[in-house]
């Protein structure tokens, strides 16, 4: 297990501290543990009682990081067995070395605090392909957009953007197509009813604030909205890349971080928005 999890960490392209620490922490890898995170049935809870278990280690998260990486090495055995190419499963397991990276900075030390949200890849729920991942999703209260009234407990397919996601329209394009085949052909018995999407990315204040070439705004034009929330500004984190008591001080280092930012000084939210991809990109897959 601990030779796994150490390769796993040079294919991964870990920063080689972490990778140095990993390796002196895998040897104490619970395997049992371990597995549960990639049972779809048992990983979340099993990923809140790590991170409960491990929360005084002083690690940073980086023990937490080891169990996941050892999941994830179980997984690239069980998905090759299945026939997922590497590249799926190298490009999905990806998240851990971006998301070490994020906290990095973010906080300015390595670590890993992303146990509530990776569970998903490691239980093969939650696959990258291309510039965008895809989560196996019920949507609970149902949805309507101009052509499509899907209603409560709808599979769908959640569509999510990686923070190092190319939005251009040729490789969005490309991921739908990529997504399209890797389901029909792994998850055929998964009947979504439709590829959706919940993001600040999707915010129609958001789309004021952008140049008409904005390749945010194109990416907002692949969807039938359903609905905005403008209440908060949940997308400081990941414009700013930390949080700041006072938003004078933002950054602005790119032309988004300076249009948000004035638009937040001058009292404005950013909110998010929700909907389906028109059924012309991303057709469903059955009734």
């Amino acid at each position: 297990m601990t030779d796994n999890i150490i390769a796993l960490c040079r294919d991964l392209g870990f920063h080689p501290s972490v990778t140095e620490r990993i390796a002196a922490l895998a040897p104490a890898v619970d395997e049992a543990e371990a597995r549960l995170l990639t049972d779809p049935a048992a990983a979340g809870d099993a990923a809140s009682r790590l991170a409960e278990r491990l929360k005084d280690s002083g690690e940073r998260g980086l023990d937490i990081l080891a169990v996941f990486l050892a999941a994830a090495a179980l997984d690239r055995q069980a998905w090759a067995a299945r026939g997922i190419p590497d590249r799926v499963f190298l490009d999905t397991m990806g998240c851990f070395p971006r998301f070490e990276e994020e906290h990095f900075v973010t906080f300015g030390v390595r670590g890993f605090d992303r146990h509530y949200w990776a569970w998903r890849q490691t239980a093969g729920l939650l696959f990258r392909l291309g510039t965008l991942e895809y989560e196996l999703f019920t949507l609970a209260d149902g949805m309507q957009t101009e052509s499509l009234a899907l209603p409560p407990a709808s599979p769908v397919l959640s569509i999510h953007i990686p923070s190092d996601a190319d939005l251009s329209r040729e490789a969005v394009l490309d991921s739908f197509g990529q997504a399209r085949e890797f389901f029909a052909r792994f998850f055929p018995e998964y009947r979504y009813r439709a590829a959706y999407c919940a993001s600040w990315l999707l915010s129609g204040n958001l789309r004021g604030l952008l140049p008409q070439s904005s390749r945010i705004r194109g990416f907002q034009d692949f969807f039938e909205m359903a609905f905005c929330d403008e209440s908060k500004n949940d997308c400081i984190i990941w414009v700013f890349k930390r949080q700041y008591e006072n938003p004078a001080d933002y950054p602005e280092d790119t032309s988004l971080q300076r249009s948000i930012k004035a638009f937040i000084l001058n009292g404005g939210t950013v909110g998010y928005g929700a909907g389906l991809v028109a059924p012309g990109f991303f057709p469903p897959s059955g009734k």
